[in-house]
């Protein structure tokens, strides 16, 4: 688990709410604080969908995609939010392929989540890299090539951090 503090807010915001860069992965929950608080549960509630729908699903949180649209209308305005928290997560594909490219005894089913916890906390954001395993193990090889994978998500696109 690494935690990165972001050195420009508004490049970060831009890149997190209206460009695709964090698109590829799931949402599990966002708790937004404008004049009024806001609080998203990613999960799918999959009766909800007809039957051919609910059997193309293949995972269990809605995309950032589909939410960031969303969570953009809350948070633009003249003021800026007091705060917020967006978990983001991992795809099973994303997991699985990051566990493939080390070397580890985990396999993808020991992964719980890969997640990505932005915080912003009225003057500063920051991005938390962890992993969560259905198992204990010593074995923190996953741990560290998540936190690389997120720091180069973040160098790839431009967004400048120190690691804490």
């Amino acid at each position: 688990m690494k935690t990165y503090k972001i050195k420009n807010t508004g490049l970060f915001m831009t890149r997190l709410l209206t460009k695709e860069d964090f698109d590829s992965f799931l949402c599990e929950n966002a708790k937004i604080v404008t004049a009024v608080g806001y609080e998203i549960n990613g999960r799918l509630h999959k009766e909800f969908f007809p039957q051919e729908e609910r059997d193309c699903l293949a995972e269990d949180f809605i995309s950032w995609q589909e939410l960031r649209q969303i969570c953009y209308q809350v948070i633009k305005g003249r003021n800026t939010p007091l705060s917020f928290n967006i978990v983001l997560r991992a795809s099973a594909a994303l997991g699985a392929k990051i566990i493939e490219d080390i070397d580890t005894s985990l396999t993808d089913s020991d992964i719980s989540s890969l997640i990505i916890s932005v915080r912003y906390d009225g003057s500063e954001i920051s991005c938390v890299s962890a992993v969560s395993l259905n198992i204990f193990s010593m074995d923190k090889s996953a741990e560290h090539a998540w936190d690389k994978y997120v720091a180069d998500l973040l160098a790839a696109n431009g967004i400048g951090f120190e690691e804490m």
